[in-house]
Formats: structure tokens, C-alpha cells, sequence
């Protein structure tokens, strides 16, 4: 079986670091060691019409006419829509598609988007919340979307950190982590903030994307030097990484809108209790070690801080839980697998 992957531009410009990114290239990976013949789309060569079926990573609108073109050759057309809701209430979902379909000049995003999830034969959500949001936003019948959640990374379980690399070269342990591009979006601001007044250190991983530099310095000009610590970016594959994992006790990312972070996922693979707001969906089966709280009020963020760092939880407990609970790549990619096989 041929299987054709497409995703938008901007996933593939940001690479390596991105979650749809490590999403697509995860699951491509485990479906070629089931037999899955997995084709990168290439704009210049034309390779449709030779595969079985097409596959889209994400929903960027960019990508709805191919979705067209494929439903028009007869291919079965599968989409990973991992669709961010921004929280909005319904009402105003319905008119921003109104707009978006009738008012000159208004954004075309949603209905290029809506075009998109009509033209699949099938949708994958991560977790009931974005199927939900499907139904209710683009009007996707349900019967159409199937849950298949973000697998664990096999590479965080095989490096043992027996060294404590991380410890080692900053010298700091049992602290905050966040692991997560700069941007208002990610919220890393209000962390900050709030550790300013705790006495924790907090450690931020990852850059800037075009447009948020000025995000990233007004941060950094807020930050306590003696609490808050700037990594930069390190590869998702980097050892150093899992150790900075592995080292942290809370992971706390107060993002003001998301899908479901696989940084979630790594982060209960190293034993973290995790703190995120209250428009993030814990993962499912994590709700236990998963606090949600309101990502605008500092006070809130403060205490579940102070809560969450002086408890006596233990690493091995949460670690347990994930992989009770949290599917590996495999997994996914075998129900990936039976999806396409009920499309042919």
C-alpha cells in the first residue's frame, strides 16, 4: 500500500523541532516497519495518481485543494487535523464561519479549512475535546473522526541519564520545566512571572519562531537571572533533553490554546507532574498527575506552583502511569493502519 503524506509549508520550513513535525515523522516511520510505503509530497513531481491513499498532517488551509484533487482522482483521503480550538464560545465559531464564507475581505482560513475536512473520508483527532470541536465548528459528522492519540517516544526510554548530563552541566535539580517555542501563544511570560516571586528556578527550553523575537527578549528582560534559566533550543533527539526531563520535577507549560502537546507525553515519561491551563486538555489517562488552572491569573499559577513542587509524588508513580496509560508509536501506527485498510 502506497500512502501519500502531505502537510503544509510552514511545518516542514520550522523541522525538526515542531510537534506536527516529530507527529508525522513518528508515525511515517512505524507504518514503513508494517509494510506501509510512505511517499513525501515533492511540488515538483506529481505522485498522486500512483498511490493508494493520500494522507494530510495538520489543517493548513494551504493544503484543502489537494484534498479536492485527490477525492477527484478517487483516492481515499485520510487527515491528522490536529485543529487548534482557541476557546472560542460556539456562537462566535458559527458567525467567524459565517464571515469567513460570506463578508468581503474577511478571513478565508475556516472555510478553507472546512473545505478541507469535507473533502476526507476520514479524520484524526488526538482526544475527544478536537473531535468535538470538529463536530461543532466545521460540522463534521462523527462518525467520520476517529481518536487516535500521540505515541511515546521510543528514544527517551533507552537513554538511561545514568550520568545526570543536565545536572551536570547547569547545576541545578527538582526544578520548573518548559519546553516549548517562545511565543505568547506558549504564555511563557506569566512562568516567569511567578517564579520571580517563588523560591523554585525554572528553566525554559526552546526559541523564538519568525515574528516573536520581540516576545522572547521582553521575557528574558522580565526573568530573575538567579531563577530563570534560558537553554535555547535543544534537538528532540539530544540526550540532554531527556536529562533536563529526567531532572525537573514539574512540567509546566501555560499555553493559551492547544491540541495535545507531545511534550506532555515526554514529560510523564520522565516521571513530571505536569501544570497547564485550563484550555489545554490534560492527556488521557494522565488527569491524576495533571493540573489545570487559569493561565491569565498569576496568583493561580503561583499556588498550583507551590502546591505541585512540595508534594512528596514520586517520579516512578507518574512514570508507571504513562506507560499504562500513554500508546507508543507503534501502537498508533497499527491504528492508522487498520483506518486505511477500511478506506480500500
Amino acid at each position: 500500500m502506497r500512502v501519500l503524506f502531505v502537510t503544509g509549508p510552514a511545518i516542514l520550513a520550522r523541522g525538526s523541532g515542531g510537534g506536527l513535525y516529530i507527529q508525522m515523522m513518528q508515525t511515517i516511520e512505524e507504518l514503513e516497519k508494517i509494510g506501509i510505503e510512505a511517499v513525501l509530497y515533492n511540488p515538483w513531481k506529481s505522485e498522486l495518481e500512483e498511490c493508494d491513499i493520500c494522507h494530510i498532517m495538520g489543517s493548513d488551509p494551504s493544503v484543502s485543494q489537494f484534498a479536492v484533487k485527490a477525492r477527484s482522482l478517487g483516492k481515499p483521503v485520510v487527515v491528522s487535523t490536529v485543529w487548534l480550538d482557541s476557546g472560542h464560545p460556539e456562537y462566535m465559531w458559527k458567525f467567524l464561519m459565517w464571515a469567513s464564507n460570506h463578508v468581503k475581505g474577511a478571513s478565508r482560513v475556516l472555510r478553507q479549512k472546512k473545505l478541507l475536512f469535507d473533502n476526507a473520508d476520514l479524520l484524526l483527532a488526538l482526544n475527544r475535546h478536537e473531535k468535538k470541536a470538529l463536530g461543532q465548528v466545521f460540522r463534521q459528522n462523527p462518525d467520520k473522526i476517529r481518536i487516535i492519540p500521540n505515541g511515546r517516544p521510543a528514544h527517551f526510554e533507552k537513554i538511561s541519564d545514568s550520568e545526570q548530563i543536565f545536572r551536570k552541566k547547569f547545576g541545578i535539580e527538582g526544578y520548573i520545566l518548559c519546553v516549548a517555542v517562545i511565543s505568547d501563544r506558549k504564555n511563557q511570560r506569566i512562568l516567569i512571572e511567578a517564579v520571580n516571586e517563588l523560591p523554585y528556578k525554572l528553566v525554559i527550553i526552546g526559541k523564538s519562531p519568525v515574528g516573536m523575537e520581540k516576545y522572547e527578549v521582553q521575557c528574558k528582560a522580565i526573568a530573575d537571572p538567579d531563577k530563570v534559566l534560558f537553554c535555547g533550543e535543544i534537538n528532540n533527539e539530544d540526550p540532554l533533553l531527556v536529562s533536563a526531563y529526567k531532572s525537573a520535577k514539574v512540567f509546566a507549560l501555560m499555553s493559551r490554546f492547544e491540541v495535545q502537546p507531545l511534550v506532555f507525553v515526554e514529560a510523564a515519561m520522565m516521571g513530571c507532574q505536569i501544570l497547564t491551563s485550563n484550555r489545554v486538555c490534560a492527556h488521557p489517562g494522565f488527569e491524576r498527575y495533571t493540573t489545570r488552572v487559569n493561565h491569565t491569573n498569576k496568583k493561580d499559577v503561583s499556588d498550583a506552583l507551590i502546591s505541585l513542587m512540595e508534594n512528596d509524588i514520586k517520579k516512578g508513580d507518574i512514570i508507571d502511569c504513562s506507560h499504562r496509560n500513554i500508546i507508543t508509536w507503534q501502537q498508533a501506527a497499527q491504528d492508522i493502519y487498520k483506518c486505511y485498510e477500511n478506506l480500500m
